[in-house]
């Protein structure tokens, strides 16, 4: 590896809770596999962080949750720790996401203009 100034590729992220017992679960992990799959080979990722605030429906440890996610979906995306997503206990990047001014904001820059040394959001959309 040589130490010259290399380009970074910017990320395109689906950052979404999940829920094990949901009565979406099905629908929601076969639509995000889905788009990992389909979108995977051209720098997306989901990011999938269990949360266990709304009805109770994601009661399972992070190891269970993983495992029922990648037997059952095949979810091939990176499975987090159960967070909190609202209210006092929410984690600061969930906070951040669900903030009005940033609920739904655009940005893009050119993948150029990604380095090591700058952090670069080529794209987000919270959705």
């Amino acid at each position: 590896m040589d130490n010259k100034k290399q380009p970074l590729m910017c990320r395109f992220l689906s950052v979404v809770n999940v829920a094990s017992e949901c009565g979406f679960t099905d629908s929601h992990y076969k639509a995000l596999q889905q788009l990992q799959k389909d979108l995977g080979p051209y720098h997306f990722n989901v990011l999938a962080f269990p949360c266990n605030q709304f009805g109770q429906q994601e009661p399972d440890t992070n190891k269970e949750i993983e495992s029922f996610a990648r037997k059952t979906y095949g979810a091939s995306f990176p499975m987090f720790s159960k967070i909190a997503v609202s209210g006092a206990g929410a984690i600061p990047a969930f906070k951040y996401l669900i903030e009005p001014q940033h609920n739904f904001q655009e940005k893009s820059l050119s993948p150029s203009s990604c380095t090591r040394q700058d952090f670069c959001l080529c794209h987000y959309k919270f959705v």
